[in-house]
């Protein structure tokens, strides 16, 4: 009798312990989640806020996992530019120029 109670108390240990550990998996996989889903919702708001609409030919899914792969701040720099307007110097270095003069070939 008394060995089927600690073997019952130790079950009962064991099976609280797993179940204590599977919630804490679950807690993390949501902070993880939550800050992912933060960082789609700010840089969707910044293509909105540059007049940019995402690609709704792609699932939201594949969609947001491409967004989570991007830079903010090189996204925002990037898209700032383009209101600004890019400038360009003509200089040797750029493809297709041609000096007078000279054949393009």
């Amino acid at each position: 009798m008394r060995k089927r109670e600690i073997l019952l108390g130790f079950l009962a240990f064991v099976t609280i312990f797993i179940s204590s550990c599977s919630q804490e998996y679950v807690v993390n996989n949501t902070k993880a989640s939550s800050l992912e889903s933060l960082k789609v919702e700010k840089m969707k708001n910044l293509f909105k806020k540059h007049n940019w609409n995402l690609d709704t030919t792609i699932p939201e899914k594949e969609r947001n996992n491409l967004i989570l792969q991007m830079d903010y701040d090189k996204v925002k720099s990037f898209l700032e530019d383009l209101d600004n307007g890019i400038k360009f110097e003509k200089k040797d270095t750029l493809v297709g120029y041609v000096k007078k003069g000279t054949s393009g070939f």
